[in-house]
């Protein structure tokens, strides 16, 4: 990823979104990346009439998540965001998932829309 100062978001994950062993659910992470994806597209363009009203819409094409730690009940968890390509139709996020006050990755992922 670049050097560009990412957009960070923090959530704490709840108890339904963990399995059996405790921690959290492989497919939860595609909720995680739609919650911040919102909130870093709410941030750019305000609500999401807004970016409608400006003849926009977005759409995930394609998302490839990678698991790299596991996340466990109660962690606040810090989505970090990061603009990629930029096209005339599309672009591409990137992000990743640390667990809040560490720096060690949980997953990421990419996502172009």
């Amino acid at each position: 990823m670049s050097d560009q100062q990412p957009f960070r978001f923090r959530f704490r994950v709840r108890y339904g979104e963990c399995d059996a062993q405790g921690v959290v659910f492989n497919a939860r992470y595609a909720d995680f990346v739609d919650i911040a994806v919102n909130e870093y597209i709410r941030t750019l363009f305000g609500d999401y009439q807004r970016l409608l009203d400006q003849d926009l819409d977005i759409q995930v094409v394609s998302l490839t998540v990678n698991w790299k730690a596991p996340g466990r009940f109660d962690d606040v968890l810090e989505a970090r965001i990061r603009a990629g390509r930029i096209g005339n139709t599309s672009f591409t996020l990137h992000l990743e998932f640390y667990r809040f006050g560490e720096e060690q990755l949980i997953a990421d992922a990419t996502s172009p829309m």
